[in-house]
Parts: C-alpha cells; sequence; structure tokens
C-alpha cells in the first residue's frame, strides 16, 4: 500500500490556505500506474480463462508486465515512489510529519501538494510557481488540473470568501452510504451542540 495524505493534513492544508489566502487547484494523474516503472517485471497468468491462450503445444501464454498496474501488487506504492522522486527531482521536500505533502519554495513564494495516490490538492501563493509546475506535470504525467478544489475524495469544499471561512463537508458521501444501506429513510438526531461556536 502506498503512503498518502492524512485526513489531518487534508485539513490542515485547507486551514494554512484560508489563513494565508493562497489559490488551489486539484488535479488527477490518468493511469498514474502505468507510469511507474517496475524494479523486476512481472510475469503472471491471465486473470480469466477467457484471456488464457495457449502455443500449439498446448503451452500458456504468460503476462510480461515492466510497469505497474492496476490492482497489482503494490503498484501503489510504486507510483508513490515514483512521484515522490520527481517531485524531489523538481526541489520540493518532503515533509516529515505530513505524510504524502511536498513544499516547494522560492523566498517566500510557495507551492504545498498533497498526495492521495492518483489524485492530489495543491496550495500555491504565487501563480507563476503554479504555472511552472503545471506545465512540468501536463509534460511528464499529462495531468489534468481541475482548478480550484471544490471535491476532493468524496469530500465537497465550500468557500465563503466574504465571511473568510472554508468548509470541508461530508455530506453529499453520508447521504450515499445512508441510501445504500437504506437508511435514507431514517429519522435524524440532532446534534446535541450549539451551532457555530468554534
Amino acid at each position: 500500500a502506498a503512503p498518502t495524505m492524512t485526513c489531518f493534513s487534508h485539513k490542515l492544508l485547507h486551514a494554512l490556505a484560508r489563513l494565508h489566502g493562497w489559490a488551489s487547484t486539484s488535479f488527477d494523474v490518468p493511469s498514474a500506474y502505468l507510469k511507474a516503472p517496475l524494479h523486476e517485471p512481472i510475469v503472471a497468468y491471465p486473470a480469466s480463462k477467457q484471456f488464457l491462450y495457449k502455443d500449439k503445444h498446448g503451452v500458456p501464454y504468460v503476462h510480461l508486465y515492466r510497469t505497474g498496474v492496476y490492482g497489482g501488487k503494490n503498484c501503489a506504492g510504486l507510483w508513490h515512489r515514483e512521484i515522490s522522486n520527481y517531485l524531489q527531482s523538481l526541489g520540493f521536500i518532503s515533509l516529515v510529519n505530513l505524510e504524502s505533502v511536498f513544499l516547494y519554495q522560492q523566498g517566500t513564494e510557495v507551492l504545498i501538494v498533497g498526495l492521495y495516490v492518483d489524485d492530489a490538492e495543491c496550495f500555491f501563493n504565487s501563480s507563476h510557481l503554479a504555472q511552472w509546475f503545471q506545465d512540468k506535470m501536463k509534460k511528464d504525467f499529462n495531468v489534468k488540473f481541475l482548478g480550484r478544489v471544490r471535491w476532493f475524495l468524496g469530500q465537497e469544499i465550500i468557500y465563503d470568501d466574504e465571511k473568510d471561512t472554508t468548509t470541508l463537508s461530508l455530506r453529499t458521501y453520508i447521504e450515499s452510504v445512508a441510501k445504500k444501506f437504506g437508511l435514507d429513510g431514517t429519522r435524524k438526531p440532532t446534534t446535541p451542540m450549539e451551532e457555530d461556536i468554534l
């Protein structure tokens, strides 16, 4: 399994962005695992007999993988190593107490990347630094940048710039899980706490 950005890191980065007025963007790396080279090739039989082909002597063909594949053993870890090494080659440093969070700094200009496998959030206070990073990632990994972070891993991010607040909401996720298990029609208890005390 690959190390990933924790819930704490995710919340902390959004709090820091609000506090310092940083901009944000999210991005997705399409077919990320295929971009992670294997150090030793994997030889495997096809998962289904439907795709099991044999030569004229009845010997089954095998698949030879030279890159990671989705569902492959430790391919998420291989991808994490690949992207971590890449970011460090650009001058990012891995933050010791925040796993899968990387910092790039030039004087007062800052760019922070939080990784969750092949999805990521990026926070920055310099548009030219952000453009440099986006150009690099698009060229080397064909990354899709998705604009200001509105949704991340099922969590909605709601910004109210007038009130200077950022809200991280799991309402949609919770409602979908409740519906999946037939609990969407049940009575919802109130939380015994005053609103807006924080």
